[in-house]
């Protein structure tokens, strides 16, 4: 593995390494490691407090969030959180057991259109975070993070197969 850093942060890390009596390459496994067990943390605290598929309705929620405003609009500008608004109530749309079909027709047009995003869709942001938490092609090309696939997992395959429908995507077998 080879990557660049500024010189600054090269510093640090030389610091702590030497501080620790590791090489360098051990402090940076280390680090990492560490930040890949903040993840497994985050995930066994959500599902011992919430369950299984309400956590994973909330880690989608924050996905849709994340891509509707950057966080410094949120609570700032009353048209980003209405934007973020619609966008979670979209998403929910296509979760719930009853379910609106206008709701899933208007997140069917926009996954299909697999629009840019140089307009501020709501259907666009719910859209994309669906299809990629059923989608694992979806989730590759937008980049999501490693937390889809334990989404996906919790959610489980009955709300996986509804959230396929309604996104108008055919069984797995079919693709």
């Amino acid at each position: 593995m080879s990557f660049r850093v500024t010189p600054e942060f090269k510093a640090n890390l030389d610091r702590a390494a030497k501080k620790s009596g590791r090489s360098l390459a051990q402090e940076i496994e280390l680090r990492l490691e560490l930040s890949l067990d903040e993840e497994r943390h985050l995930a066994d605290a959500l599902e011992i407090g919430f369950g299984r598929q309400i956590a994973g309705v909330m880690l989608a929620i924050g996905h849709v969030m994340k891509e509707a405003v950057r966080p410094d609009e949120l609570f700032e500008d009353s048209e980003a959180f209405r934007l973020t608004v619609e966008s979670v109530n979209l998403l929910l749309e296509l979760i719930d057991p009853g379910g609106n079909p206008v709701a899933w027709a208007r997140l069917q047009k926009a996954f299909e259109e697999d629009s840019e995003y140089s307009v501020r869709d709501s259907e666009m942001f719910a859209s994309a975070v669906a299809g990629a938490i059923v989608d694992p092609e979806q989730e590759e090309d937008a980049a999501f993070g490693p937390l889809i696939p334990l989404i996906r997992n919790w959610f489980g395959a009955v709300l996986i197969e509804r959230l396929r429908q309604r996104l108008g995507l055919p069984p797995p077998s079919q693709q």
